[in-house]
């Protein structure tokens, strides 16, 4: 179980000084190999909230625990992995280095590195992609990309902020098969930010709604 406790956030505007609040004493349990999907009117804090769980905005007050225990956020992130909707993945690199970049970055073995790029994008259809640099993908492809890239350390969490903004229906549709095959082959837990609640309610275990930085109401499938 991963649990946010209290969890305030607040934003100051350079003009007035005025402390605007971002997220207003959040708290929430989010199941352990389920998807839960984060909804809500754009502004209404849901970003803010992700990125809270992933360790890039620091609240002003709350807790996170894991499993009932305090945790830190650079013991979070050793357990989670991020991926926002502009595919994040370093244009320098090959398809096979941006995905391999995180083991590298450990000093896995090179042999193991080998062995699990090939496994990862043989699960995302990536294989004949892996030489490739990314200007020479499409979006939806550098969105894979940028999964594969996160899901290659084995994360027990996966955040997902609008993952399939700016993508066409085949695409997104392809990325919410590979989404659950993810979840079913490596028992993965997903929250995901989405405005198009429509198009991951068969995904969706949990349904979180946001509105004016507060959480108004969760569904449990």
């Amino acid at each position: 179980m991963l649990t946010l406790k209290n969890i305030h956030k607040f934003f100051v505007e350079d003009k007035e000084k005025t402390a605007i609040a971002a997220l207003i004493d959040i708290s929430i349990d989010f199941r352990m190999q389920k998807t839960s999907v984060i909804v809500g009117p754009s502004g209404c804090g849901k970003t803010t909230l992700i990125k809270v769980m992933a360790g890039l905005i620091s609240p002003e007050e709350g807790d996170i625990f894991f499993h009932n225990q305090l945790i830190s956020i650079k013991d979070l992130r050793k357990r989670m992995s991020y991926v926002d909707q502009y595919s994040r993945i370093y244009p320098h690199l090959t398809v096979f280095d941006n995905i391999a970049f995180p083991l590298k970055n450990e000093g896995v073995f090179v042999d193991e590195i080998k062995n699990r790029v090939y496994e990862m994008a043989k699960q995302l259809d990536l294989s004949h992609l892996l030489s490739r640099n990314p200007k020479q993908l499409s979006g939806g492809q550098q969105q894979k990309v940028a999964l594969a890239k996160a899901m290659i350390k084995l994360p027990e969490i996966i955040l997902l902020d609008e993952p399939f903004s700016n993508l066409d229906l085949q695409t997104r549709l392809e990325l919410k098969k590979i989404l659950m095959d993810i979840k079913q082959t490596f028992k993965t837990t997903i929250v995901m930010v989405t405005h198009q609640l429509d198009e991951v309610l068969e995904i969706a275990d949990d349904i979180v709604y946001m509105d004016n930085g507060e959480i108004i109401n969760i569904e449990r499938g």
